[in-house]
């Protein structure tokens, strides 16, 4: 018989359980909690099926409880949470790297001939609480060092021993946090954005009026904050899908969506990166897809322009004309679609380097081109070239491209940089999101000289009064400007939060 505190499928404490354990404990010992999560599940319980899927998940508990001496839970999906106390840091380090070991030797797919013989590897974030600490400061600290595992190549374990996490809330101050000041999760709709719970928010994009738009990754959907600082869902209903063309966007499914661009008029367009598509949904609040059709392809001008097939899209962008702009990671370029989903334009010719500057854009080579953005008459795209350690930006006119900012060319603090996102201030301002560095990077494109550099090497959670008190962010990711508030919003992925920084007080 399973025990009410239970979860049903894995028989472990369930989440609710773990964390009332977590509290009662922590007020007369030290602990330490470590957060896994199972790499690429999403992709493979859509290769297995969901009772296979659920099967792994089981198996996976299993073998959890007979290597961890300590409390285990599941903290959610396909994550699992336990703690152990009486122990040194060395030695849990040790259980750690034993278990990452072993756990690629184990085949938990049982029933698949196909897939039966893949390793299953897991990400692992472990965080030190000392006796007294507030649970949820505790939990944040383990969902941000697993953030850092999964974006620094997952398989691997990150450890945050003591992150000092300082909110602020007020809109004037330097960089304030506007939604996910709590644990990582789904919930809030209806409520504060600040209370709300976020899952790796990674693209940010605002209204016409001032609202924002995020793309909340994890939860496979797309969260709105109004005027009022509330909070809704606007695409996706939280699950890993590609169904609802042609009906409401509230009721759709969405594949870790990474980006998202509001246009003038009510429609917003989303990078819908692990269906392969790009997704719109109209002032009405109907879904439809762009471009793309579910499943991984390239398109080519060429032969057929009317059929666009994308490779993990990353990004969008939308200027006044209406065309869309993509960074097709896959394919490793920056395509122009037009509003009924043709391919207008192709920069880069998909093979690997960093070539083309002053060249036309068939010559472009990138190295992983991230999050675009576009000036508003569609003149230049700016595109991170993130392997290239650059901002590059093609002028669509003279269809060529140029290298407009290297992060090897300054700061030895920059060097080896990673732009994950790009947005421009006054036409003038690049705010360039270091998500390898954790910086975001202000940079005069007139003058050719940084602005600013905001955030530390090192990472963490620290909101400001002003630009001296030196901010954190942990893998800034998304990031939009706010013109007419003269605001820039962050999405902060390993944080699980949208920040927003005054452009004023630069």
């Amino acid at each position: 018989m399973i025990d009410e505190r239970d979860e049903e499928l894995t028989e472990l404490f369930n989440r609710f359980t773990m964390i009332e354990y977590l509290k009662d404990n922590l007020r007369n010992k030290d602990m330490f909690i470590a957060i896994c999560d199972v790499d690429f599940f999403a992709n493979i319980n859509a290769k297995v099926g969901d009772e296979e899927g659920n099967s792994i998940l089981y198996n996976i508990s299993k073998f959890l409880k007979q290597e961890i001496k300590g409390t285990i839970g599941r903290y959610g999906g396909d994550e699992f949470i336990f703690a152990l106390s009486e122990l040194e840091i060395e030695n849990v380090l040790k259980i750690m790297r034993e278990l990452k070991r072993k756990m690629r030797k184990q085949r938990f797919i049982q029933n698949n001939e196909l897939y039966c013989r893949v390793p299953i590897s897991c990400s692992y974030g472990v965080t030190f609480a000392k006796r007294g600490e507030n649970v949820n400061y505790a939990l944040k600290n383990a969902e941000i060092a697993l953030a850092m595992a999964k974006k620094k190549g997952r398989n691997r374990i990150e450890v945050i021993s003591d992150l000092s996490l300082y909110f602020m809330k007020d809109k004037k101050n330097f960089v304030s946090t506007v939604c996910g000041s709590g644990l990582r999760g789904y919930s809030g709709d209806g409520g504060e954005a600040y209370h709300a719970q976020l899952a790796e928010p990674y693209g940010v994009s605002v209204g016409e009026n001032g609202e924002i738009y995020i793309a909340d990754r994890g939860n496979h959907c797309i969260r709105k904050v109004d005027l009022r600082g509330k909070i809704s869902t606007v695409a996706g209903c939280g699950k890993i899908g590609y169904t609802g063309d042609y009906g409401a966007a509230i009721s759709a499914t969405l594949s870790k969506p990474s980006g998202v661009a509001y246009e003038k008029g009510g429609n917003f367009y989303i990078a819908d990166t692990g269906n392969h598509c790009i997704r719109k949904v109209d002032k009405f609040g109907i879904i439809t897809t762009l471009a793309g059709d579910g499943s991984e392809g390239k398109a080519e001008l060429e032969k057929n322009p009317d059929v666009v097939r994308l490779s993990r899209p990353g990004g969008v962008a939308v200027d006044v004309n209406g065309y869309v702009y993509t960074n097709d990671y896959g394919n490793n370029r920056v395509l122009k679609i037009d509003q009924f989903g043709r391919l207008i334009e192709a920069y880069g010719n998909s093979e690997f380097g960093y070539k083309g500057d002053g060249e036309g854009v068939d010559s472009i080579r990138f190295n992983k081109p991230y999050g675009v953005t576009v000036t508003k008459n569609g003149r230049k795209v700016y595109i991170p070239d993130y392997e290239n350690y650059c901002v590059r930006c093609i002028d669509t006119k003279r269809k060529n491209v140029s290298t407009v900012f290297h992060f090897n060319d300054y700061d030895e603090k920059l060097l080896y940089g990673g732009p994950y996102w790009v947005d421009i201030w006054k036409n003038q301002i690049l705010c360039i999101a270091d998500g390898v560095k954790n910086h975001i990077v202000f940079y005069d494109i007139d003058k050719k000289a940084i602005k600013l550099v905001l955030g530390m090497t090192e990472g963490g959670y620290k909101d400001a009064a002003g630009p001296k008190e030196w901010p954190c962010f942990n893998v800034p990711a998304g990031v939009a400007v706010d013109e007419e508030a003269a605001v820039l919003y962050v999405a902060d992925y390993a944080n699980n939060a949208v920040r927003r920084v005054n452009l004023r007080m630069l």
